[in-house]
């Protein structure tokens, strides 16, 4: 549940701030090398929030030693666009 939380949360900054997208890959690039699969996989989720900025450490996870860290990063590649969540604008849409 708190990798979901995580990946809204990166959704959002992206839909709000765009240009911290490749700043919070960056941030999550050590959490790809994290001892615990469970932590890996919820960097994952993360990436997979943030489209573009979070595809080349998506790539490098489909390399993960752990089978469920790898399919979740083929899975993430796999959208069309892995930050296309469906979120409200933060514009009040006109009528």
């Amino acid at each position: 549940m708190l990798a979901q939380a995580a990946a809204l949360a990166a959704a959002r900054l992206l839909r709000d701030h765009p240009a911290g997208a490749a700043a919070l890959a960056s941030a999550l690039a050590p959490a790809l090398s994290d001892p615990s699969w469970r932590r890996r996989a919820a960097a994952v989720d993360v990436l997979a929030a943030l489209g573009a900025s979070g595809r080349p450490l998506l790539e490098r996870a489909l390399a993960d030693r752990h089978p469920l860290v790898r399919g979740a990063a083929g899975a993430a590649l796999a959208q069309p666009s892995a930050a296309a969540l469906d979120l409200p604008s933060a514009q009040p849409r006109m009528p």
